[in-house]
């Protein structure tokens, strides 16, 4: 699939699929989950952790992605270098100055996925993003603040509580077995919408 678009994107002029991009779409799988694990409700071993990363090491060089180029390295400890690297010179800079059509590409993207998980709240998800990336402003504790005042002025009071909730589920209550395995089975019981797309036949 790569292989194709990469090619068609050639014709078209419009450039073509690089390592870079590749490693920058491999961060955006399973860097947030590596990095920040605390913030998503991530809870792990050191081997667990290392065999995540082993996989998606693996993915990428599957995908065409060169060992020199791929986020993904042989300890945990390059990797976590490189996740690094990727988030304060690619992707902070890159949500801290987006262009305006960021905005409607990604709202369009949530937009489809709300179909296989209607709990998504494009405001709050975005917002908790740029959190995770700590782009100045974005930050709920006095401890996170660089100095910058908190974007918050244009948020609605749902999205705050959402922002609120997300904080709540996956910074605090994941880390307690009991909810997590309540969670889990929601989870698992949302992954049917991917099978029976009943959303998605209502809408379309």
């Amino acid at each position: 699939m790569h292989v194709t678009v990469g090619k068609r994107s050639v014709r078209a002029g419009e450039g073509i699929i690089s390592q870079k991009d590749m490693s920058i779409t491999l961060f955006l799988f399973m860097g947030f989950h590596t990095l920040m694990p605390d913030k998503f409700g991530i809870v792990g071993t050191r081997k667990q952790f290392e065999a995540f990363v082993h996989l998606w090491r693996m993915i990428g060089f599957m995908l065409g992605t060169e060992d020199r180029f791929n986020c993904c390295a042989e300890t945990l400890e390059e990797t976590l270098r490189r996740l690094e690297s990727i988030k304060e010179d690619i992707l902070k800079p890159g949500l801290q100055f987006a262009p305006p059509e960021f905005w409607s590409y990604t709202r369009t993207a949530v937009a489809g996925l709300w179909h296989s998980d209607p709990t998504l709240h494009y405001e709050s998800m975005m917002w908790i993003v740029h959190r995770a990336i700590e782009v100045p402003g974005y930050y709920i504790f006095e401890s996170e603040s660089t100095g910058d005042k908190r974007n918050v002025e244009n948020l609605t009071l749902y999205t705050k509580f959402r922002i609120f909730l997300d904080v709540l589920v996956y910074e605090y209550l994941s880390h307690i077995l009991v909810f997590r395995w309540i969670f889990n089975i929601y989870r698992i019981l949302m992954g049917f919408l991917d099978y029976y797309p009943i959303l998605a036949l209502m809408s379309y």
